[in-house]
């Protein structure tokens, strides 16, 4: 993708943010790559309960399908001045909803680097935990709003 392209992406992607949160200033898609974390998404009308570790080994064929369908899930994570939005994000349409925020005086964020990778944890002070995985390789079309994200969470990259 040339450098053109790339920034009309991070302006798109960005724009999307902005139809569902006005005051986004960074935004970047990223993976939720276990089931605790997609199922803190799907739990959204409802009061989130502290999330149980993940086992480490799947115990059935059905709860391997059920990993397996959610290890391609993205979400569209917003950073406002106020809070950290995860928007539904589909790849066609852009952002649906928002399905989950987090306060940022709330919420404690980790980031974890291996190579080009990011692992983003969001932990809310009750508890909530939300775990992202991004890029900042400079071969993906969202590596810069990646780091975007993360500067503006104040990860210096």
């Amino acid at each position: 993708m040339s450098g053109t392209g790339r920034l009309q992406l991070r302006r798109d992607l960005l724009a999307a943010a902005r139809s569902i949160v006005p005051v986004a200033t960074a935004a970047s898609v990223f993976g939720v790559p276990d089931r605790a974390s997609a199922d803190v998404l799907l739990g959204l009308d409802a009061p989130l309960p502290p999330l149980p570790p993940l086992p480490p080994v799947p115990g059935s064929k059905a709860e391997v399908a059920l990993l397996q369908q959610w290890q391609a899930r993205t979400v569209l994570l917003a950073v406002s001045p106020t809070a950290l939005h995860c928007c539904d994000w589909d790849d066609w349409t852009g952002p649906n909803r928002e399905v989950a925020r987090f306060g940022i005086l709330d919420t404690t964020t980790n980031v974890e680097r291996w190579q080009r990778t990011v692992r983003l944890t969001l932990a809310h002070h009750d508890g909530y935990l939300l775990r992202l995985v991004g890029t900042e390789s400079r071969w993906s079309p969202y590596g810069r709003a990646t780091r975007q994200v993360l500067q503006a969470l104040g990860h210096p990259t």
